[in-house]
C-alpha cells in the first residue's frame, strides 16, 4: 500500500478485506475529502483483481 498515501488496508475479523484511512477531523475539508475519496477509489481499483484472484483462484476471470 505503499504507492497509496494515506490510504491502508487490512482484513478484519469475519476475514473481510478493508481499505481505508485515518484523517483527523481537524483536517478535513473540501480538498482533503476529495483527495482521500480519489485515493481509497484509486486503490480499491488497483486491488480488487489481485484479490479476487487471491479469493477465488481461477474461478475468477476478470
Amino acid at each position: 500500500m505503499r504507492r497509496f498515501r494515506g490510504v491502508s488496508a487490512w482484513i478484519g475479523g469475519e476475514d473481510a478485506f478493508f481499505v481505508g484511512a485515518d484523517v483527523p477531523v481537524r483536517n478535513v475539508d473540501e480538498v482533503a475529502l476529495d483527495h482521500l475519496l480519489g485515493s481509497l477509489y484509486e486503490a480499491t481499483e488497483a486491488m480488487f483483481v489481485p484479490l479476487m484472484r487471491l479469493g477465488y483462484g481461477d474461478r475468477f476471470q476478470g
